[in-house]
This record gives structure tokens, sequence and C-alpha cells, in this order.
């Protein structure tokens, strides 16, 4: 109805001040006030390439570094609930802006740092930038090179910003919870080395046992471009890729396909092959290139979808806004902007009731009066989510990824598992399945291992739903119906529970409850193709960051269930979908209502960046590294430091030098830049800085022995974090935890002794 209010979103009366400059942080106010928040921003902070960043929320006419704002900026944080800037420790403390200094000032007030790197040292200072960050943390060695088999590869999805935005709302909305509880607030600082870490947990992690070693070579940093065992990539008959992850080798399409070649179909199994078929060997990869060459894209994705196979086309940046699937579930959105014309761009980031939604900013700068104190309560500081209960239900990554972050955050979690285990979880022998990516989201949980399908089994099953706060997962919900874990059948008795879910393509149109795997997310992105470079194919990134994404997305959600329980005293469905962490990771372009795309610029052929003033360098001693000149004086002064009387003679310049001269003279240019190391894996976990600041988390595992894995994704400096309790065996707590349920020790025994629990 016209002039009717906007309805209030789960944030509604929370006030925020957003001084972030650069994306991060802007992201994550952003997602505050679509959840209900009233965010102000600074108006120096705007522009096009910022525009979905900054929206909904109001502007702020206001500088910082200004003495004669000074006064201003202290009475909007004396009324604001929440700070979030991106100033680096010795620049906040010249404004005043530190963290002493404002926690002393102002009792109540959440103050959130996001910047380059962790820590007080000079590089936390540094501009947060994806590609310096991770070349000085040697991740860009990480991936797949196309067009060269050594050297780094510049990153073209920016996940260490993404990242750390996902985490600074996480640890704000944390923060929160925690003040509710404490009545003080406090300080919650990330990085965007922690954001890129937080994907990194499935490629960076050691350990004793030698089965700890990935066995699949998909996910070798130097694995083949196309093809491979897993997850596979094939160019179709009209030349346009897509991305498969599903065992397509029965299909009759292939059949055809195949007796075209000459070869024969190989004939289908007895029992059909389900989900991703990991662990199938089935036709060598190079024929079943050859056989998809056959037919066009759409004719292979009408038999596979129609198999129930995991499958989707490597679509380029900025397509997947058309999509009928995301446009229907609200992930994709029409924007009118009176200035701008009308824009599609990401819509809601999760499912919370109330929804997350975009918002008509109020006119005018803000006028907050100042909050009052509040009562502190007192006794030893506990980790936010202290006291939260968890029951973990998830399956490969993104599901237990979500339960980990709760862990990390101090709840209790017990992850619910089949006898026979986790999709991804090692087996007793033939240890194919990459132990590091099972590790990688489910430290900080007891395991009980159950058949849910066991009707003498389900005095546990009703047990443990009954000791939970929260119950996540990422099972598709027609099963978890079958088996009576579904919201609906928990929540009849328990109003207050939070149950999060994660599924692939959204709840309504054609492909809900369809499988879905961060491969093909990737595909779906856009990111597969801007990945790879010009003319190259399309190029997986190895370190699944949209599982992980997906999962601190739904982490959010879960923690925005858990502040509106709070106040309410109701619980709620939420959640989070791959298919929405794909929009919501493509928002520096939008597309227009006839299809165009925001122009980008894209990674060259060599994958060595954007520009020259963008790119990684090879220097004369061998060795790379990465500069990034953004302002007219930064690009002046790189070309005045290498006499290059123009962009494209710096590459030449540049290598006839070793690299800590060009990176002495870089500096004395005033030109950001970092060495791009290599091979940094042991390095980082050797380091005595990282452990210093949590960034390593070390224990003793049943299955691993000394395991060392990705630690402290924030600082939350009087609030501790749990990490202390390494990934469970495989029904590591069954006994235990079945005691402490009060479940009959007659039942247990029984049931262990039948084999419904391990």
């Amino acid at each position: 109805m016209a002039g009717a209010a906007e309805p209030a979103g789960v944030l509604h009366g929370l006030r925020v001040l957003d001084l972030a400059r650069s994306a991060a942080g802007q992201l994550a106010a952003r997602q505050l006030a679509e959840s209900g928040a009233e965010v102000a921003r600074l108006a120096a902070a705007g522009g096009d390439a910022a525009a979905v960043r900054q929206r909904s929320k109001a502007v702020l006419d206001l500088d910082p570094e200004a003495p004669q704002d000074r006064a201003r900026l202290l009475d909007l944080l004396a009324g604001a609930d929440v700070l979030i800037h991106d100033y680096g420790p010795s620049h906040a403390a010249a404004l005043g802006l530190d963290d002493a200094t404002l926690t002393g000032r102002f009792a109540q007030l959440v103050v959130c740092a996001v910047t380059a790197f962790p820590g007080a040292g000079p590089e936390a200072d540094g501009p947060c930038a994806d590609s310096l960050v991770l070349a000085r943390a040697g991740m860009l060695d990480e991936f797949t090179g196309l067009s060269r088999t050594e050297g780094p590869v510049y990153v073209r999805a920016p996940f260490a910003t993404l990242g750390a935005a996902r985490l600074a709302l996480i640890g704000v909305l944390a923060r929160l919870i925690a003040r509710r509880r404490d009545g003080r607030g406090g300080t919650v600082r990330t990085s965007l080395l922690q954001g890129a870490l937080a994907s990194m947990g499935c490629v960076w992690a050691r350990a004793e046992a030698p089965a700890f070693a990935y066995m699949s070579r998909t996910l070798s940093r130097r694995g083949p471009a196309e093809g491979g065992f897993g997850n596979p990539r094939y160019r179709c008959a009209d030349g346009l890729w897509m991305q498969v992850i599903g065992v397509a080798d029965f299909l009759p399409l292939m059949a055809e396909a195949l007796r075209e070649l000459g070869e024969t179909p190989p004939a289908p199994p007895d029992r059909p092959v389900r989900g991703a078929g990991l662990g199938h060997v089935g036709l060598p990869e190079p024929l079943k290139a050859r056989a998809f060459a056959r037919r066009p894209r759409a004719a292979w994705l009408e038999a596979l979808w129609g198999a129930d196979v995991p499958a989707f086309p490597c679509l380029e940046l900025g397509e997947i806004y058309a999509d009928a699937q995301a446009r229907v579930n609200g992930f994709s959105v029409r924007v009118e902007d009176p200035a701008g014309g009308a824009s599609w761009q990401p819509g809601a980031p999760y499912l919370t009731a109330p929804p997350s939604r975009i918002r008509t900013p109020p006119p005018g700068p803000p006028d907050w009066p100042p909050r009052p104190p509040a009562e502190v309560a007192r006794g030893p500081a506990r980790p936010p989510l202290d006291g939260v209960r968890v029951l973990d239900l998830g399956q490969y990554i993104a599901g237990p990824f979500l339960a980990m972050i709760l862990a990390d955050l101090g709840a209790e979690v017990i992850k619910l598992e089949p006898v026979g285990g986790d999709g991804l979880r090692p087996p007793a022998s033939g240890f194919w399945r990459p132990a590091k990516s099972f590790a990688s989201g489910n430290r900080g949980k007891r395991a009980l291992a159950i058949d849910l399908k066991a009707p003498e089994a389900r005095p546990v099953v009703d047990a443990l739903a009954a000791w939970a706060d929260v119950v996540c997962h990422n099972v598709r919900l027609g099963a978890v119906r079958r088996l009576g874990l579904d919201y609906e059948t928990l929540s009849a008795d328990r109003p207050e529970l939070v149950y999060c879910h994660i599924d692939a393509y959204g709840a309504k149109g054609p492909r809900a409850d369809w499988p879905g795997f961060d491969p093909l997310a990737q595909a779906a992105s856009g990111w597969q193709m801007e990945a790879a470079g010009e003319g190259n194919p399309p190029m997986w990134m190895r370190n699944a960051y949209m599982d992980y994404h997906c999962g601190l997305q739904a982490a959010a959600a879960a923690l925005l269930a858990i502040h509106h329980r709070q106040a309410t005293g109701r619980g709620q469905f939420c959640g989070a979908s791959l298919l929405g962490e794909c929009l919501q990771s493509i928002g520096e372009v939008t597309m227009d209502d006839a299809g165009n795309v925001t122009p980008r610029p894209r990674l060259d052929a060599a994958q060595t960046g954007l520009s020259p003033f963008d790119r990684l360098y090879r220097c004369e001693d061998g060795r790379w590294l990465a500069l990034l000149a953004r302002t007219p004086a930064e690009r002046a002064g790189l070309l005045a430091a290498f006499d290059a009387a123009a962009p494209e003679a710096l590459e030449a310049a540049v290598a006839a030098w070793p690299r800590e001269y060009v990176l002495a003279r870089l500096r004395d240019a005033g030109v950001p830049a970092e060495p791009a190391r290599q091979d940094q894996m042991d390095a980082f976990f050797d380091s005595a800085e990282a452990r210093a600041q949590g960034l390593v988390a070390a224990y003793d595992s049943r299955d691993w022995g000394r395991l060392e894995q990705v630690g402290a994704l924030w600082d939350f400096g009087d609030l501790p974090l749990r990490l202390d309790r390494p990934p469970p065996a495989l029904g590591e707590n069954t006994a235990g935890v079945c005691a402490e349920l009060g479940v009959d020790p007659t039942l247990t025994a029984r049931l262990l002794e039948r084999g419904s629990l391990k």
C-alpha cells in the first residue's frame, strides 16, 4: 500500500556508524542496515563502484580526519550501538578511534575494525586490497596456473574481502548477543588475512598422520586445468562450458555420443551412483571430454538435470542476475535508482524472520540521543555464545562449517552423523577423501554416530533435539522430513528453537531441493570464467570459498535469529543458500534490464593482473611481487621509479632488478606493494607471530595425532574464543553424550551392540 511504513527488521532500533572506506567494512554495514539497523555512512566513501555496498544507508557529511568534525563524531558515537571502521592501529590512534579510547569512553559501543592484517604491526596499517594481502600471505601460490606452470597467479575473485565482510558481520552480531548478556559493548577485530584464512582450512593444515595429506588430484595445487576427478569442466559443441560434479557416464545421451566416437558405452551399475559420486571411477576424462563436445550445452544440461546429476553452466560474471531461480528467491532483485536508473543487484543474503530487505534510509543526518548506561554483569569473561547448545546435522563443508563457527564463538556443539560418517570423513581404508576438508569444518565439536532410520534409536534422537537451542545442517529438507528432524516437527513443542538450514538453490522455483556443491556455485557466479583469464578454460578455485562463505552467511542468519530470540523469546527457521551467495559475491557488477552487465577489468591470459597498475611482476631473481597503484599520484610515482615512458614498459623495467630492490624503490615512490611469497603453508604454521596472534590452532587428535589448523578468525579483546577441541573421531563421544542426555545406559549398550550407535 502506498505510503505504508517499511516492516521492521531483526535489528530494528540498532544504530550503526559506518566509517569504512574499503569494501569489507562497507559490506558488513550494508547487511546490518538491510537487517533493520539504522546505518549512517560517510558521504566521501560513496561513488559508483560502492553503489551496492552503500545502499540502505543514510549519508553523513562528516570527515573523521577534520578537527572541526570531531565534536559531531563524538556525539554520534555516544548514541551509536556499533562503529565499523578500517583504520589501521596507528591511524586509529591518531584519530582517537583506537579500541582503548573508544571502549573507555563509550561503554555501550561495539567497535568493529577490519584491517588488512591482524595485530598492531605496520602491515595492519596497509591498504585493504586482496592482491596485496594474498601475495604477502603466500596464497596466490596456491592456485593452478592455466597459461604457465610456475609462479603465483592473480586471484580475481575477492575472497579475502568477502570473507572479511562476513567475519565482521558475525563478529558484530556475536558482540551484540554478548552485550545483551553482559551489559557492555567491546571490540571485535578481523582482517582480510583472516577473511582469506576462513576458506583456506581445506588447503592449509598439518598433522602427524600421513593419511592427512591430500589423495585427490582435484585438490592438487598444480592439477589439470580442466577435467580431473571430482570437479570436471567440459566444453560443449557450441563452445560453451559447464561444470559437472555427478556421474554422467550412464546417461542415454552419453551413450549416443560415445557410439558416435566408436566407443562402447559402459553398462549401468546394479545400484545407482548417488549425489556427487565421490569415489566413482568411470570413463577416462579425455574420452568424456570428447563425448561432451558432441552436443550443445543446453542438451547436456537437460539430460543431466533430468537424471538428478549435479551440474551447472559456467556463466560470465553477472549473467546469473537473469536466472529465474535467483529472481524467484529474491537473490537477484531489481533496484530503482532515481539517478542511475534500474538495475539488477544482489538481494537478501540470508533467510530470517523478519526478512532482510533493501531499505529506504531516513532523510538527512542521524540524530541519535546518547545511550543510557546499562547494568554490567560481573564475573569471568565468557565467549560470546557461551551456554548456547547446537545440534549439527551437516555434511561436507558448508553445513559443518556453519556449526564450527558457532563452536569457535563458544557454543557447545554436538555433531550427529550416520554410522558411516560424514560424506567427507576419511574412511578406515582407502584414504581418498580429503581429510583437510573434513577437519576444516569440524573442530570444536563432540561427535555422536547413529543410524537415524533405526526405530530403536529414536529416544536418542529425541533427547538430542530436546537438548538443542539451535539445529543446523545442509541436508536436503525432504530427507530430514522423512527422519522427523524438520523444523515443523522439532518446533511444534519448542517455539523457541532456532533452525538454520543451508540449501543449494533456494526454497522456491523448479530447482528447489536440488543438490549443490561449491564448484557449481563458482560456475554459476561467473568467477570460474573470471578467474581463468582471457581465452583460458574456466578455473575452479580449490579452496572452495563459496561453500565456506555460504556457511558464514548462515552463521550470521543463526546469530540474527538468536539475537531476535533474546528480544522476543521466539525461535525461527533461518538459513542461507549457495545460489544466494553466488549473487552476494558479484556485487561489483550489476545488470540492466537489457541484460548488459557493468563493465569491469578482465584478467589477462597469463593470470598476472588486471592492468599494469594492478598486477604481479616477476623480478630478475625469479621471485614475484604484487603492486597496486590506484591513485594518479601512485601511478605517476610508479612510472617515475623505473623511468618507464608508458605503463607497458613496466614489465621489462621491473624484470631487470631483484625483488628486494624493486620493493624498496616502490616504497620510496609511495606505491603499495608486497612480495608474492611462495610455499608458505609450513612457514605460516611455524610463525611465532601467527601463533602469538592466535591464527594457529593446535591440539592432539585421535585420528591424525598432533593437528595444526587455521585458528582465530576474530579478536574480541576481553572475550575469549573456544579453539581447544580438535575435530572428533567418528562416534568419539557417543557414550558420553548419551549419558549426559540421560539416555538409559541399557538402551545405549544395546544400540552400540546392534550397530545403531557407534
